[in-house]
């Protein structure tokens, strides 16, 4: 097993700004995320967080201008959504978790069609996946078709969660990305 360091607490990740969604939407281009398999690291991930959190079901979505991809997923065999109906798009725009209790009663969310109907949403909380410190590509989100709440320790520990599969992401896309620049540009040197 590789002995990951997390640079930034999720804590300090979640102060950082922001990037605009153009720099978002060219990041996620540049990882070429969409349309791979996720790694089992990735899935196990995701499935140890919604059973630490005893939910039916937990994913890791990825938001392209369009569309939420469930790039990786536990309890649901949903792939994806409209980006317009994703709770996950109000995730990313967030500097720390997003927690709803009850769905049906959450004035954004109420009238969702992924709370009016299956797969009948009420407690959903996320935390978004910055990579390289600024850009949130997506969320790591627990869902359950019963209201329930978090306790502050079990937000953190959602957002740590969250932080983790960042350095999990970032070890696997852009590892592989900066040995290809570098061999690019010591090929120059020698050629």
């Amino acid at each position: 097993m590789p002995n990951w360091k997390i640079n930034k607490t999720a804590e300090e990740l979640f102060e950082l700004p922001l990037s605009s969604e153009a720099e978002r939407m060219q990041k996620l281009h540049g990882l070429n995320i969409l349309g791979r398999q996720a790694s089992p690291q990735v899935s196990d991930l995701v499935e140890c967080t919604a059973r630490f959190f005893r939910t039916p079901v937990g994913f890791f979505s990825v938001l392209d201008e369009d569309t939420q991809h469930l790039y990786s997923r536990f309890g649901v065999s949903l792939k994806q959504t409209p980006r317009d109906i994703a709770f996950c798009d109000h995730t990313i725009k967030a500097r720390t978790p997003m927690i709803i209790d009850n769905a049906a009663e959450d004035e954004r969310f109420r009238h969702n069609p992924l709370v009016t109907q299956a797969p009948s949403i009420r407690f959903y909380a996320g935390a978004p996946v910055i990579i390289d410190n600024w850009f949130a590509i997506g969320s790591l989100c627990i869902v359950d078709t019963k209201p329930r709440s978090l306790t502050p320790n079990n937000v953190r520990m959602l957002g740590h969660f969250a932080s983790i599969l960042s350095v999990i992401l970032e070890h696997e896309f852009q590892l592989p990305n900066r040995l290809l620049d570098g061999m690019r540009h010591v090929r120059g040197k020698v050629d």
